[in-house]
């Protein structure tokens, strides 16, 4: 009998597939899940980069360097300026 299965391995066979399926589908749900976490995960970063750029106030040119760090400024004290 070249080419048919018998009702054994036919069993066999879509046993195993079945199992798989299940396996399959499992594994779907859990990277589903952490696939939605990366992505709220993501929005955030996104969120935190954006309200830095706004309340860390403008970048003075120059003087920064090349490292992309934003430049400490000193103020003075109001007594400690002299008029000339």
């Amino acid at each position: 009998m070249t080419g048919k299965l018998t009702d054994e391995r036919f069993a066999k066979l879509s046993a195993a597939y079945e199992a798989e399926q299940a396996e399959l589908k499992q594994s779907v749900e859990s990277l589903s899940v952490i696939v939605e976490a990366s992505e709220a995960q993501a929005v955030n970063v996104r969120r935190t980069q954006y309200s830095i750029l706004l309340y860390s106030g403008p970048r003075v040119p120059g003087n920064a360097g090349d490292t992309g760090e934003l430049p400490v400024v000193q103020r003075e004290a109001d007594g400690d300026h002299q008029d000339q």
